[in-house]
């Protein structure tokens, strides 16, 4: 009768205490009346999952649509949140389901407007990577004010779409990138660095700070922060100790926000309405798949594309020193005599202070492919140096 009447609140309470019942008889499967009752169980469980299913299907045209989140009529709001205590009952692969399905309504509209179509000359190129991540920052704000009373916190909702729509920026991404002309160092950078920005918002803000102090004090030593211009910032600069500062109170709130997440989901397993057990049992858990980590989903793509930039270095390195050598200023260390012990050249302190220079700019970009082509040019540069050297003994 609940499930005919999509009365979801009772339902949810009903299926769990349903569920705990049966299980009270899983070994007596065999039996007629135990077999029937299951299977009448089954029924109303697919008839709620489609109820649910459809329910949020029809709200999801009003989200696409609807410009002002006041509009949206707070008895089907209502009507969301039970449904979801209804999924909560039903399992893992029907909250799985509506999410994916709620998701993709979301970025149908991002595949519009960013997707292969938009590749050439509209907001899909590389330089208008930006124009992404603030679309995407606009839909979550509104989705945030809209069903903020809606999912479960420990549905998080919020966090797989970050990382769905990273996916799929990551597909477009690597359209483009595979396409020739596209070697223009700057665009290539531009677009590389705005989205390691982005990763980085989005990873302080939905993943939980994991492990004890020495975890910590790792992850802090391999971060690097990232200015507004893309420059990796010093980190003992005023603003590479308050960004430093900042990411860790996001951590210490997105803890605090785990924390009550899984309280959340413990109490929504352990909803028994009273009735003929009259007592609440704690049901068996569904192990919860983690999240993939979200750093890397979207920028690890351009790590197959960017010898252009290892090109770059290389060019601005030789250039470097040409120009010193040409110039080669020897600085006396003490003996006062070119070539005595203790003399500088002065082409040999630029070029290793470059090449830290350039370490640092890589590392902020790529530790994997990028930085390996870059380390096989510094070989090739030092092995030109060492010959250069040679000629001047």
């Amino acid at each position: 009768t609940l499930a005919a009447t999509a009365e979801f609140r009772p339902a949810a309470d009903m299926l769990e205490a349903v569920r705990q019942l049966l299980l009270q008889f899983e070994d007596y499967g065999a039996i007629p009346k135990i077999a029937e009752l299951r299977a009448r169980v089954d029924r109303v469980r697919a008839t709620l999952e489609q109820q649910t299913f459809d329910l949020f299907a029809g709200v999801q045209a009003v989200v696409e649509t609807v410009a002002d989140a006041a509009v949206v009529d707070p008895e089907r709001m209502r009507k969301l949140a039970d449904a979801c205590l209804v999924v909560d009952a039903l399992g893992r692969a029907c909250r799985d389901r509506v999410v994916q399905s709620f998701m993709e309504a979301q970025l149908r509209q991002y595949e519009e407007l960013f997707g292969a179509a938009q590749a050439q000359d509209g907001h899909g190129h590389l330089q208008h990577m930006e124009r992404r991540f603030a679309w995407f920052k606009r839909l979550l704000r509104n989705i945030e004010d809209r069903f903020r009373p809606v999912f479960p916190q420990h549905w998080t909702v919020l966090h797989r779409l970050a990382i769905e729509f990273l996916d799929r920026t990551r597909r477009h991404c690597e359209a483009l990138l595979s396409r020739s002309g596209n070697d223009d160092v700057t665009v290539l950078l531009k677009a590389l660095q705005g989205t390691l920005r982005f990763e980085s918002e989005m990873a302080q803000r939905f993943e939980a700070e994991a492990g004890g102090s020495g975890a910590r004090a790792a992850v802090e030593e391999r971060h690097l922060d990232l200015d507004e211009n893309g420059n990796v910032l010093d980190p003992m600069s005023a603003e590479g100790i308050r960004k430093k500062y900042e990411r860790q109170r996001q951590q210490r709130s997105a803890a605090q926000e785990r924390e009550q997440q899984e309280a959340e989901a413990r109490n929504s397993r352990r909803r028994i309405s009273a009735g003929p057990l009259d007592r609440v049992e704690e049901a068996p858990e569904e192990p919860e798949v983690p999240l993939p980590p979200i750093r890397g989903r979207a920028s690890s793509i351009f790590d197959e594309f960017l010898t252009p930039y290892v090109m770059l270095e290389r060019s601005n390195l030789e250039e470097m020193l040409r120009k010193v050598q040409q110039e080669e200023d020897v600085r006396e260390g003490g003996s006062g005599a070119e070539g005595a012990p203790g003399a500088l050249l002065t082409s040999s302190m630029n070029m290793f202070v470059y090449m830290k220079n350039s370490v640092k700019r890589c590392t902020a970009l790529s530790t994997g492919k990028t930085f390996f082509g870059l380390h096989n040019e510094f070989k090739t540069c030092l092995r030109s140096y060492g010959a250069y050297l040679q000629e001047r003994m």
